[in-house]
């Protein structure tokens, strides 16, 4: 046996053995019983460590260094670092690495963060009749700065559809998702099951019932994604664009000893019925293609016009072109003429000289609220 460590003992084996942990009692000089843990973490090596030691004993594998040895040595031996650089950078690792699973509230600089400024950041009427609201991230109050913009948007009440758009919308607060849906929902219900708790909708009069619309993308993440996925499977809207990111989970939050939040990804989201939210993503039920700059040029000025580079590439450009878009009026003369829904969306358009809409994704979504608008109409005259 190998002279005493502070705080464990080292044994050398006869034979290799597996590696396995047990729990074993040591006998001391005062003849008092200890419980250890011993630990072999490779052949001919035994080492038996007592439950107080600070250190941990990690085996390392071919391709992978032990992570205490490797910080330890850059810790140690590179030079021109502030005493707590190691750890920084440690820590931005860590978190870059599980992005999406662990979030870090109030975290250092450089790190990712949660997002952060007003949860709906703008809010628009589209050919006097269909709404429209940017959600930037599901967070806190969400329901209640929905419910508002909701609000000022038709105090005329004179609305016949609404756009969510939940393109590049992230967020953690999957309870706040659940309770801006409970808006469209007017009866009492289960919705999702955050942490072992079941969030419902209540019963209203008042419940909203325009058709709807909501804009997804490959940034849609998170809670923004439980907000399509319950919008969709309550019958409330038709997912608008390309499949999201996935992955949804639930959050376990901690308080650290700094005061900050540590959000863990412990399992994955249930909705009503207990069943799992796809992680691969939300496929919608109406696809758009389109490129990833265009996608964000439009995303920021949706009237913008597609021209050609010098390389030949399609990209977005400011500017008003006097080819028109069908709108509800032109439809139902059209409908009141004989034509059917199809040809009459299918014909040409006149020519306009007021600014259209050319986001792809915006602009599909506008075409099928106005259609259901027509049918609407034209089944009560």
């Amino acid at each position: 046996m190998a002279a005493l460590l502070p705080k464990a003992f080292v044994f050398v084996v006869a034979r290799k053995v597996p590696a396995f942990r047990v729990n074993v009692p040591v006998l001391t000089s005062t003849s008092i019983v200890l419980p250890v843990v011993l630990l072999v973490s490779r052949p001919l090596l035994v080492v038996v460590k007592f439950p107080d030691a600070p250190t941990v004993v990690t085996a390392a594998t071919p391709d992978q260094p032990p992570f205490r040895e490797v910080y330890e040595i850059i810790r140690t031996n590179l030079g021109s670092l502030p005493p707590d650089a190691v750890d920084r950078a440690a820590l931005k690792g860590l978190l870059n690495q599980f992005e999406g699973q662990v979030i870090l509230d109030g975290q250092p600089a450089g790190t990712p963060s949660s997002p952060t400024g007003p949860v709906v950041s703008k809010t628009a009427v589209f050919d006097e009749a269909y709404g429209y609201v940017r959600i930037h991230h599901a967070g806190q109050k969400l329901d209640e700065s929905f419910g508002t913009e909701f609000s000022k948007l038709n105090s005329s009440g004179k609305l016949k559809g609404l756009v969510i758009d939940l393109r590049f919308a992230g967020g953690a607060d999957e309870k706040a998702a659940a309770r801006t849906v409970d808006r469209f929902l007017a009866e009492e219900k289960t919705l999702v099951t955050v942490n072992g708790e079941a969030v419902r909708s209540t019963t209203k009069a008042n419940a909203i019932s325009l058709p709807l619309a909501v804009l997804v993308n490959q940034q849609t993440s998170g809670a923004a994604e439980l907000l399509a996925a319950l919008l969709r499977d309550n019958r409330s809207g038709l997912l608008i664009g390309a499949t999201t990111t996935g992955g949804m989970r639930q959050f376990k939050e901690f308080t650290l000893s700094s005061g900050q939040r540590l959000r863990v990804a412990t399992s994955g989201t249930k909705v009503a019925g207990n069943q799992l939210v796809p992680t691969a993503g939300l496929r919608p039920d109406i696809g758009v293609t389109v490129g990833a700059e265009e996608e964000q040029a439009f995303y920021t000025e949706p009237y913008r016009t597609l021209g050609r580079s010098k390389t030949g590439t399609e990209v977005a450009s400011k500017g008003n072109s006097n080819q028109g878009r069908l709108n509800e009026a032109e439809l139902v003369r059209r409908m009141k003429e004989g034509q059917s829904l199809e040809t009459a969306m299918s014909s040409g358009v006149p020519a306009v000289t007021t600014p259209q809409v050319r986001d792809p994704a915006l602009a599909r979504a506008l075409d099928l609220l106005k259609g259901i608008a027509v049918v609407r109409q034209s089944r009560n005259p």
